[in-house]
């Protein structure tokens, strides 16, 4: 299989730009995205794989794709997500 693992071409882009298009706020820590951002800066928009690739996840089932950082999806590697700390309220 390609470097790519399913992840690059029409099918992606579509099945991507959905998943930012139902929201834009990051699963992992709780903020909102900006989508505007260069794709390079690290807090710009992502989609995460809920089950990683590398342990047998499907590439493309938007059901287990969610919108991310750059640097929390990084931070998160092929990992279970760590449950996010609620807060009283938004600082």
């Amino acid at each position: 299989m390609s470097r790519s693992k399913g992840r690059a071409g029409r099918p992606w882009r579509r099945v991507r730009a959905a998943v930012l298009a139902a929201s834009t706020t990051c699963w992992l820590c709780g903020r909102p995205i900006d989508l505007d951002l260069p794709v390079t800066h690290r807090m710009s928009a992502t989609v995460d794989h809920v089950d990683p690739i590398s342990l047998g996840g499907d590439p493309l089932n938007p059901a287990l794709l969610r919108p991310a950082h750059r640097s929390c999806n990084s931070s998160r590697g092929n990992r279970p997500p760590k449950p996010r700390r609620r807060q009283s309220r938004d600082w």
